[in-house]
């Protein structure tokens, strides 16, 4: 795990310059370990810049499965929801964000 994560930290760094480079190594990881939360992490942020939410939502579905602790993962399918239009999902999981974590200001302000 530990050059996964070199490699997702790495990826991290290309996401602005060269999001197509960054995308090649989070797939990388996966190739190696198809449930790394963190390389779907990269991809699903990387969808969702790029506004394929659809692809971005399946993957942040999967990351809330995986590591449903995760309040980020529920903000990031919430955000998601919401660019469909599906926006009383989308409270929903900003209201699950919020619970993993009360004192972030940003969720309540989504939900």
């Amino acid at each position: 795990m530990a050059g996964s994560l070199d490699r997702i930290k790495f990826a991290e760094t290309l996401v602005e310059s060269d999001p197509d480079e960054a995308h090649r190594i989070g797939c990388a990881v996966l190739d190696d370990e198809p449930d790394n939360a963190l390389a779907l992490f990269l991809i699903a942020y990387i969808y969702s810049k790029a506004e394929l939410y659809g692809l971005a939502y399946a993957i942040n579905k999967r990351i809330v499965q995986l590591a449903p602790h995760r309040d980020q993962a529920w903000c990031n399918l919430g955000m998601c929801l919401e660019s469909m239009d599906r926006h009383a999902e989308a409270r929903e999981c900003f209201e699950q964000a919020a619970k993993r974590d009360p004192k972030n200001a940003a969720y309540p302000a989504n939900i």
